[in-house]
């Protein structure tokens, strides 16, 4: 005879089970909100946010000053395009050189009105984006599997890097890189996805949405390294399964993208760009030659390591940094994994990677790696596709 509570007609056994049950589904929340919030804390702890003055500029000089500028025209009640305290004989239109990095605008513009003080709305769009570049490459790995604490740890490490560090204040939005892991996550997910599922419900996912507008507004770099990473795998992948699917959901992503990027970049002035009353600047396809990434320059990173040391100091006598070489590397281990990258590509290549699902990640990742150097190398791919599709990237 089975004995019953006070639950209606549920057994005792199953009220403890529905106990047990809802206990853990409460120390799981409690776990996914903590892991993250202990990796913000360190990540802004280790940045010197507990003791910063936001009444002080973060920095004087590079593109901090523009950064500054646009803060204190928000402030004075401007808008995303004219600035009426500078230009003459008028005022100043943000069109003759256009920066495509609306979510960093539009942060800056917020409590730039807010504060009243550019200062302080620039001190908040870093810590803005500090947090989210973490929640990004948390929940980007979280996502595809990863346990939740090696997670975070990985997050800290993706931002506490010296490309962060050479970047801050220079380049502002180029520092502040939240949307760069979504972009890889979008294309990773088209590489994982079932070569014969419905188009549509790859589309139909949340996060899916999330990644693809925060990609596509983060800033022009991201956006297009983001798009070219997944038409790479979107293209590589369909002729591999001999499947339109996957090439059909890389061509909608970029063209979102690429929407997206244009109108919140431009907003309203395309009319004016479109009417020929403003023309938009252009670089030249030689500027990938001066700014395109230096592999040797990774021998940089290496002067932390004693026995190493020796041959980056011998590389930084004989290269000596210009803008194009300097920073653009991360940490010793992740630097590691970018020059290693061809080996991890191979070794996963010859895992079953239909079968294997992490092998399959990890070739795509590492492949993905490769191309990228190929493409931004100075001479690369990059060079070929700035003289014959579009300059506009000079890396």
């Amino acid at each position: 005879m089975q004995e019953y509570g006070e639950i209606g007609e549920i057994p005792v056994v199953q009220q403890s089970s529905l106990i047990v049950d809802d206990q853990t589904r409460r120390r799981s929340m409690v776990r996914n909100a903590a892991v993250p919030m202990l990796g913000i804390l360190a990540v802004l702890i280790l940045f010197g946010y507990g003791g910063v003055d936001f009444g002080k500029p973060l920095v004087m000089g590079g593109d901090s000053t523009f950064l500054l500028r646009d803060a204190r025209s928000y402030a004075n009640g401007d808008g995303m395009r004219f600035i009426t305290s500078l230009g003459y004989p008028g005022v100043l239109d943000r069109l003759t050189f256009p920066t495509f990095d609306f979510s960093h605008q539009l942060i800056l513009w917020i409590f730039a009105r807010a504060s009243g003080n550019p200062f302080v709305a620039v001190h908040i769009l870093y810590v803005c984006g500090i947090v989210a570049m973490f929640m990004a490459a948390y929940w980007t790995l979280a996502m595809l599997g990863t346990r939740h604490w090696f997670a975070m740890i990985a997050a800290v490490a993706y931002i506490i890097s010296p490309f962060f560090a050479a970047r801050a204040g220079g380049h502002g939005t180029l520092a502040l890189y939240f949307s760069a892991p979504l972009g890889c996550y979008l294309a990773l997910k088209v590489g994982l996805a079932l070569p014969n599922a419905p188009i549509r419900d790859f589309f139909r996912e949340p996060m899916v949405l999330i990644a693809l507008v925060a990609a596509a507004v983060g800033q022009i770099y991201y956006a297009f390294f983001s798009a070219m990473f997944i038409a790479f795998i979107g293209a590589s992948t369909a002729i591999a399964e001999m499947t339109w699917r996957r090439l059909a959901i890389a061509a909608i992503l970029t063209e979102i993208i690429y929407v997206l990027l244009i109108v919140t970049g431009l907003g309203f002035g395309l009319i004016d760009i479109i009417r020929g009353t403003v023309v938009l600047p252009s670089r030249l396809p030689f500027e990938q030659a001066l700014y395109g990434l230096v592999i040797a320059g990774a021998m940089r990173t290496f002067e932390v390591i004693p026995f190493l040391r020796e041959g980056a100091t011998a590389y930084t006598a004989f290269a000596p940094g210009s803008e194009g070489d300097f920073g653009e590397w991360p940490g010793v281990f992740l630097t590691l994994v970018i020059l290693t990258s061809p080996l991890i590509a191979l070794v996963a290549g010859w895992v079953n990677t239909r079968s294997e699902l992490r092998a399959k990640l990890i070739f795509l990742s590492a492949i993905s790696i490769v191309f990228g150097l190929v493409f931004a190398q100075r001479y690369g791919l990059g060079f070929i596709f700035h003289a014959y599709v579009t300059p506009a990237m000079a890396a």
